[in-house]
């Protein structure tokens, strides 16, 4: 008889603690699965990602989830570079990405160029070295600087608005001003 209290009670404390993991996860956790490669070697097509759904402070080099404005059923994986207040810019010659006028401390590592849709990792063609203060590694597909499409040649600041800035023109011709929020 006290073997069976015994065995119900372990029973109940398991079915509890399966339950309330449950309910955590349809609450506060969010599976993803991810389409593309556009974060190679980091994360690679086909991974699944447990995304915690209660925002926090974000910082610079997070790896945030968030929805396309334009279709909010579409997912972005994406690393942040900026934060607001921050003045971005790439520089056309250098090809390096610069915040407030520094460049971003990131360990460049050039790659072979591989289809997007090819699940595989990256394979190394040179290591450009990992600068004091990098805080993560990028993989570049170009075979040399020169073949960079000119789409990426920027060369303007740009700043990230801060909560209560107006918001930019790009986001106003996209007509997503209104889902646009931006934190401090």
């Amino acid at each position: 008889m006290r073997k069976k209290r015994v065995f119900i009670a372990i029973l109940l404390s398991i079915s509890a603690a399966i339950v309330l993991a449950f309910i955590y996860s349809m609450l506060f956790l969010s599976f993803v699965r991810v389409p593309t490669g556009a974060m190679k070697n980091t994360i690679l097509i086909g991974d699944h990602l447990v995304v915690n759904r209660i925002i926090g402070r974000v910082g610079r080099g997070d790896i945030i989830v968030f929805k396309f404005p334009l279709d909010p059923s579409v997912k972005y994986i994406k690393r942040v570079v900026a934060l607001p207040g921050d003045n971005v810019e790439f520089n056309p010659e250098t090809h390096l990405v610069l915040i407030n006028g520094e460049e971003l401390p990131e360990h460049r590592i050039r790659a072979f160029y591989q289809a997007p849709d090819d699940p595989g990792q990256l394979e190394q063609n040179t290591d450009e070295g990992a600068p004091p203060g990098s805080w993560y590694t990028v993989y570049y597909q170009h075979e040399n600087d020169a073949s960079m499409d000119a789409s990426y040649a920027v060369g303007q600041q740009y700043r990230v608005p801060k909560k209560g800035d107006p918001i930019p023109e790009g986001p106003k011709k996209l007509r997503i001003s209104k889902r646009l929020r931006c934190r401090p």
